[in-house]
Formats: structure tokens, C-alpha cells, sequence
């Protein structure tokens, strides 16, 4: 009874639970629907689209803005013989028709000096392709026989500018020039040349070196390094053909280069700048894969990632030990690619198996699977990393049967992109690019940036966008030197960042925004006809108010056409405006008045008609200051008679009688006065006397 009770209630709860199970499941991220079965999904993510062809993919996609509108586009050549251009959408822009099946993975860069980038690629009609963004053809050159090799892009003849170079399936390596002439060539007879090139100033004597492996042919397969002038430096003697892509990194920290190869004798090989044999891999079955490289656990320490035909993917450290291995049962001969794609500074690595069924894979740093996703039947290509759309997601793309794009939606942030497609950048070199700036380590030394900052100069702008798009110094935060940093001049005030004077008036940008409060993209911000330069250095104005002393002139007019002084409003002191006195004084009464109204006058005399009265006097007072006859008649004032008062026995005079009191009379009113005063003292004296005696 009681068992009968909990499964009632169990039941009753699952069935209460039901519409909540559902609501969550509605509220799941809506995803395309796909040809690929997901196998396991740790990390969330999702097939974005898929570009379907009749045709198989061979090359690998390179990822980048070709045409600067802030848009990545991806290239990718085609057994159809035709090389495609797809935007973030997966939409064609464009393709460009050569004559047969396209192997050649594309490098990108400005090597024709234009500074736009062209798009380099090789097919198998014997013919190198140099396009435009927008897939116009600039240049080709017939080199003589099929070419499968990606070509690889540095300055080999040492002349400051970039080169390219490309082998044929006939054995010829050619150097040429951005417009396709050719620096040298060399015929080889140990066998056609299927790999990309490497590029690197391996011994440090500041000149290029071309590196790579050979078929075989009349002579055993050879492994070469070139110098910078198409000589044989040295070569190493392999038993069996060499398929797979040189990496060139320094290894061990040491400031020297090392050589990274797989061969089809089934050994790995690392050689030193001289050809000699550092170390050797052993594996059980070819190696075509080409390798890459990066610090992915983080240890400070490179490790070294490729595939074998024995269905491993292998990783070694520096020295040439195995860390560890992974075996999928199917061959691996795509270059692994190596990214943090959660941002935990641990990387992860991403290729494609190709044997049987072919699959992608994601392994965590320690080669543990992180996913798989089984492909329809093809030959996939490499996988190419980047965030397409600039949603801060990571999107991997790739080539099969079409071209797939996935994205990440869980967890929501990326980190770097150290190895991000086949040959590491879109340069096509063979080697890391660790600050995933889009220019590998070796070509950064070329521009002088530092490889482990995506922005050497701090300015904001990253060094690929200041070198491709923009132009400017990435070594300098002020590329024109005029005090306002490159970002600032592109975003905050839409200036020139290489022109450190836009309008041509004599100041500096920065001087024009941080000081004079001018607008540095007009030489006369307040459009009263004298330059901001003139204003500030001749006439002493403000460039930003076209009236500086506020009298109803401009400052031009002042200056120029009547030869005022623009800073003072009242040259004469006469209480009048320069501009009242020159545009007219509105006083309809005045006799001088014209017949709109209005009085002129000289603004640089006080009395324009001198006759003693200022012109504001005589305008106030109605009359005319341009007639010396109109003005007040004379007054003659004659003083009121003025009366004054004495103290008591004083005298009182009028002023109108011509009577003086001289110091002598007075004296003598005194004396008489003193007298009498006497006289009456002694004749009372007397008089008392004379009363006594009686």
C-alpha cells in the first residue's frame, strides 16, 4: 500500500512538472538546422551557416578585412577552379574563374604599395593570381606547371619592400615581386614543391631564407633552405617525399630559430639554422600534416601540435618528447589550429580529421576532447579561427563539401587566437602570431611592432588596422605630430591622421582642438575671412568670434577693408561704435541723416567735421556731424550779482560799485575805535572820584 502511495505521488509530481520542463525547453537558443550530428557538446555552440558547392574544398579559408570597410570576408579556392569571396553571412560578394582545380591557400597583403591589399594565390593552370578586394585580376604569371603551394609573403631580396614566393609541382621555387616580375628562380631535380613556403631570417644575418621540402624526383626528396638571392645555402637529404608546411619558431627562448617538418618516412624533424638535426619524432605512418605551435597550457613553454596518417594527433615540448597523444581512427593531415576559447588563458586546439568519416574536433590543452562533430563525406580543410561577426564569440570555419561556419555561444567570451588558420597568419609564413594581432611574430619584426602587444603604441587602434587600413605608425600613438593621438583624430574629430595640419592654415591640429578651441578641418572657423592663423598670430583676434571687439563689424572688415583696429570697438573715443559710425547711426531726426535714416561718420576721427563738437554729441543732439555750420549757436553767461554778508558793524558793499577797503583804512578805524575806548575808561574813572570827595 505504501509502494502504491509513492508511486502515485511520483507520478503526480512528474506530471506537475511536465509544463515547467517544456517552458524551459521552449526558452532554448533557436539554432539553424544542420547536416552535422553533434556527438557531445560540453561547450555550447552551434552551425552558424553553411556555403553548399557541388565541389569539394581543398584550400583552406583565409580570414580577413580585404577591402577595409570593417567587414571580415573570407577566401577560399575550390576544385571548380574558382576562388571564393563570402561575407560574415556566408553570402558570396564575388569569385574569381581560373583554369582548373585551386589547392593554394590565399596570403593577403600590400605589396603593390597602393595601400590596399591584394589577394595571391596559386592553381593548378600553372598560373599565380595576384586580385584586387573586390576580385578584379591585377596580374598573373605563368610559372610552368601546376602549383599546389600556398605562397608565403616577406622581404627576401632585402630592399625594404615585401616579396612572395611559390614552388611548382615541376620543381622550380620562384621569389617575385609584388607586380609578379620575377627576383629568381631555381629548378630543382629532387621533385615537385606541394608545400608552402617558410620565410624567416633563420641565422639572424638580416636577410631572408626560404625554406621548404621536396617530392623527390631524379634525386631523393630534399629538404632546402635558400638564401636571399636564390642560392642553396644547404639542403638535408629525406627518403621520402615531404608533404607538410615548415613552422619556424624559436623554441627554446634562446633568440634562435628552430625548423619544424613532418616527412612521409614517418619522423618529425627539428632542425637548427645550419640544417643540423636537433631532434627527431618518430610516428608510425606519414606525416603530412603541417605543425603548429603555441604555449597551450600556459607554462611559458612552446608545444608543438601536428597530425599523422596513423590517425594520432600529436604534442610535443621543445625538445621533442611526447606530452601526449590523441587518436581519432582516421588520418589527420590538416594543420591544427589554437585558440583560448574561454578565455581561461589555457588553450584549446581544433582540426579535422579526414580518413573514413571525416570529423572536427575540439581537445582541451591536456589532449582530452572537449567535442567531435562528424562531416558529411569530403576532404576537409584546416580550420580557420576568428570572431566574424565582432559579437565577442569565437567562429570556426572550414572547407568540405561547402564552407561551414560555427560560432560559440556558451561561454560568451573568446581569448587570443595564437595559430589562427593553416599557416598562422594571413602571410602565410609558419608561425605563431601570440598577440593575435593578425601579424605573425616574423612579419612583425619586419614592421617593428612588438609581437606580444596587438596595439605597440597604445593609441587604441591595433597594429593590423594601422599597417592595412589606416595607415599610421603603430610604433607611434601621433603619426603626424601634431599632439592628438591617431584614435582620436579617426573617431573623436574626424581628422587626417597623417596630415597634421588638415585645413592648411598654419596651425596644428592638436594646437587648433586643445588650445584655440578652432576647428582644425577649416582655416577660418568663424568665417569672418581672416584665416584662424591670421586671427591669432597678425591681429590678435579670436579666431572663434568673427566681431572680437563687439562694435558691428566683422573682424575682416575692420582689418581689411577700412583699416580699423579689429580689437578695439571705439578707435576714436568718441562714444561710438566703429560699426555706428561706419554702417550708420540710426537717427531719422538728424539733418544729416540719410534717406533711410541713418548717420555716418569717420570712425577714426571724434569730430568727423570739426567744429569742436564729437559726433556722438552732435547725433545725440540732432545735429549733423558731417556739417561744421550745424552745431549749438554761442551763449554768453553772465554771473548773477553776488551779495556779501559782513559780521554785525561791518560794512556791506556791492560787488557793481568800484569801492575798495583798503588795509589802511582799516587800520585807522581801529585806532579811533581803541582811542574812544580810553576816553570813556578815564572820564568814568574820574567822575567816580569826584563822587567820593563830595
Amino acid at each position: 500500500m505504501k509502494a502504491n502511495f509513492s508511486k502515485t505521488f511520483l507520478v503526480i509530481v512528474l506530471i506537475l512538472s511536465l509544463p515547467q520542463v517544456l517552458a524551459l525547453g521552449m526558452q532554448l537558443p533557436e539554432r539553424e538546422e544542420s547536416d552535422i550530428a553533434i556527438n557531445s557538446v560540453p561547450l555550447e555552440f552551434y552551425q552558424k551557416w553553411l556555403f553548399k558547392s557541388t565541389s569539394l574544398f581543398d584550400a583552406s579559408p583565409t580570414i580577413i578585412d580585404i577591402n577595409g570597410d570593417g567587414e571580415l570576408e573570407i577566401l577560399i579556392g575550390s576544385k571548380d577552379s574558382l576562388l571564393y569571396c563570402l561575407d560574415k553571412d556566408g553570402d558570396q560578394l564575388w569569385n574569381f574563374s581560373t583554369g582548373d582545380e585551386i589547392f593554394s591557400t590565399v596570403a593577403a597583403a600590400n605589396l603593390l604599395g597602393d595601400g590596399n591589399l591584394e589577394i595571391y594565390f596559386g592553381s593548378k593552370d600553372n598560373f599565380i593570381y595576384c586580385l584586387n578586394s573586390s576580385g578584379g585580376l591585377l596580374w598573373k604569371k605563368d610559372l610552368g606547371d601546376d602549383i599546389y603551394s600556398s605562397p608565403a609573403i616577406a622581404d627576401i631580396d632585402g630592399d625594404g619592400l615585401r616579396d612572395l614566393a611559390v614552388g611548382t609541382v615541376n620543381g622550380t621555387i620562384y621569389c617575385l615581386h609584388g607586380n609578379g616580375s620575377v627576383i629568381w628562380s631555381q629548378y630543382l631535380t629532387s621533385g615537385g614543391i606541394y608545400v608552402p613556403i617558410g620565410l624567416a631570417d633563420i641565422d639572424l644575418d638580416n636577410h631572408t631564407e626560404v625554406l621548404f621540402g621536396t617530392k623527390g624526383g631524379l634525386t631523393s626528396a630534399k629538404f632546402y633552405c635558400f638564401n636571399s638571392t636564390g642560392s642553396i645555402k644547404w639542403s638535408k637529404v629525406i627518403s621520402d617525399p615531404i608533404y607538410s608546411g615548415t613552422a619556424i619558431v624559436d623554441l627554446l627562448g634562446n633568440s634562435k630559430l628552430e625548423i619544424l617538418f613532418g616527412t612521409n618516412d614517418k619522423n618529425f624533424y627539428c632542425l637548427n639554422s645550419t640544417g643540423g638535426v636537433e631532434w627527431i619524432f618518430s610516428a608510425s605512418h606519414y606525416l603530412q600534416s603541417s605543425p603548429s605551435v603555441g604555449d597551450i597550457n600556459n607554462d611559458g613553454v612552446l608545444e608543438i601540435l601536428f597530425g599523422c596518417y596513423d590517425y594520432n594527433l600529436y604534442c610535443l615540448n621543445a625538445t621533442g618528447s611526447l606530452m601526449w597523444s590523441y587518436g581519432t581512427g582516421q588520418g589527420i593531415f590538416a594543420t591544427p589550429t589554437i585558440a583560448d576559447i574561454d578565455g581561461d588563458n589555457l588553450y584549446e586546439i581544433f582540426f579535422l580529421s579526414h580518413t573514413g568519416t571525416p570529423t572536427f574536433y575540439c581537445l582541451y590543452n591536456n589532449g582530452t576532447k572537449l567535442w567531435d562533430k562528424v562531416l558529411p563525406v569530403g576532404t576537409p580543410t584546416s580550420v580557420a579561427l576568428t570572431d566574424l561577426d565582432g559579437n565577442n564569440q569565437l567562429d570556426f570555419l572550414f572547407g568540405n563539401q561547402g564552407v561551414y561556419s560555427f560560432e560559440v555561444y556558451s561561454p560568451p567570451q573568446k581569448g587570443k587566437i595564437i595559430w589562427r588558420n593553416f599557416r598562422g597568419s594571413c602571410y602565410n609564413r609558419g608561425t605563431m602570431d601570440q598577440d593575435a594581432d593578425l601579424i605573425d611574430d616574423l612579419t612583425e619584426e619586419y614592421f617593428g611592432t612588438n609581437p606580444l602587444l596587438d596595439d605597440s603604441d597604445n593609441d587604441s587602434l591595433k597594429d593590423w588596422e594601422e599597417l592595412n587600413y589606416y595607415h599610421t605608425d603603430p610604433m607611434g600613438a601621433d603619426s603626424d605630430k601634431d599632439l592628438l593621438p591617431d584614435d582620436k583624430e579617426l573617431f573623436d574629430y574626424n581628422l587626417d591622421p597623417l596630415d597634421n595640419d588638415v585645413d592648411d592654415d598654419g596651425l596644428l591640429d592638436g594646437f587648433e582642438v586643445l588650445f584655440y578651441g578652432t576647428d582644425p578641418k577649416t582655416n577660418d572657423t568663424d568665417l569672418d575671412g581672416l584665416t584662424d592663423y591670421e586671427e591669432i598670430y597678425t591681429w590678435l583676434t579670436n579666431p572663434t568670434n568673427n566681431d572680437t571687439d563687439a562694435d558691428l563689424l566683422t573682424d575682416y572688415q575692420e582689418a581689411i577693408t577700412y583699416g580699423l583696429d579689429p580689437t578695439d570697438k571705439d578707435m576714436d573715443n568718441d562714444y561710438l561704435l566703429d560699426g555706428e559710425e561706419v554702417l550708420g547711426y540710426y537717427a531719422p531726426t538728424n539733418p544729416g541723416a540719410n534717406a533711410t535714416g541713418y548717420v555716418f561718420t569717420d570712425p577714426t576721427k571724434p569730430d568727423t567735421d570739426n567744429d569742436n563738437y564729437t559726433d556722438s554729441y552732435e547725433i545725440y543732439h540732432d545735429y549733423d556731424p558731417n556739417n561744421a555750420s550745424s552745431h549749438p549757436e554761442p551763449v554768453t553767461i553772465t554771473p548773477p550779482p553776488e551779495t556779501i554778508t559782513l559780521p554785525p558793524e561791518t560794512i556791506t558793499v556791492n560787488n557793481t560799485v568800484n569801492h575798495t577797503i583798503t588795509l589802511e583804512s582799516g587800520l585807522t578805524i581801529a585806532v579811533f575805535a581803541v582811542t574812544g575806548a580810553f576816553a570813556f575808561v578815564f572820564v568814568a574813572v574820574l567822575a567816580r572820584k569826584r563822587k567820593e570827595l563830595t
